[in-house]
């Protein structure tokens, strides 16, 4: 209970980035906070419960995926309760993204996860959203893409983004190493806006149970997950719609 009270307090003190895009996506930029600690330029951090004695457990690390600088977030122990690592930002804007993609390297406690997630909204009412919750690879960073599903056509008028080094069940020691954050838009939404040489259908999409898929040529198709990991080959006739089972994934961007 403390670690959801001390996140949501924490979280209602996001620094506001008048910008249409992430700043300081690559933490190269860190600042002396004045209060004993430094914080990446442009984020906020979970240091600031420090004020309160908690530990200082965002840190700048030279374990880059690019440039030289990465933020570092570790699970530690406040009080005898599990306190992530948070890293925050909140940016004024219009956009309406497709998914927040960042770059990861995890070592995890146990079986911890950590998770990331990025919410828009209009005067504070949801308009889209997006969370990955999962491990990275601790020998090497990977990229991981985090899928933004929409439930209003209002524009937002602001975009926050966060990552905890820990879910609701963590440890304290795990450690989430990230880099290199940014926002991918495309010009059109929708698989079946998407031009292609070989033109393919895809419905439900989302899907929950099933997927069915329909090639105007006989194809060969394979199926992703947000860690760029190979999930599935499948062969797709033309002469007749394909329905691949999704029952067994899980919940996920694919």
């Amino acid at each position: 209970m403390i670690k959801h009270l001390l996140t949501t307090g924490f979280l209602t003190l996001s620094l506001f980035a008048a910008a249409q895009t992430v700043t300081n996506p690559g933490f190269e930029n860190w600042s002396d906070s004045g209060l004993g600690y430094d914080d990446p330029d442009d984020w906020t951090t979970s240091n600031i419960l420090s004020l309160f004695g908690a530990p200082v457990n965002v840190t700048e690390s030279s374990d880059a995926h690019g440039g030289s600088s990465a933020a570092s977030l570790e699970t530690a122990d406040f009080m005898g309760e599990m306190l992530p690592g948070i890293l925050a930002q909140q940016i004024e804007t219009t956009a309406t993204p497709d998914s927040l993609i960042f770059w990861a390297k995890y070592t995890p406690t146990g079986s911890d996860e950590f998770t990331a997630s990025i919410t828009l909204t209009n005067n504070t009412v949801p308009v889209g959203a997006g969370t990955y919750s999962g491990v990275a690879s601790a020998n090497g960073y990977v990229r991981i893409a985090v899928g933004v599903e929409y439930v209003s056509t209002d524009a937002p008028d602001t975009l926050s983004i966060s990552f905890l080094s820990s879910g609701d069940n963590g440890e304290i020691g795990s450690v989430l190493l990230v880099d290199d954050v940014s926002l991918v838009t495309n010009p059109t939404t929708g698989v079946g806006e998407i031009k292609q040489q070989a033109p393919m259908s895809l419905y439900p999409n989302p899907a929950r149970e099933s997927l069915n898929i329909e090639v105007a040529k006989d194809a060969t198709i394979e199926i992703y997950n947000a860690l760029g990991m190979l999930v599935e080959t499948i062969k797709a006739d033309s002469d007749k719609p394909f329905v691949l089972s999704t029952s067994d994934y899980r919940s996920g961007v694919y």
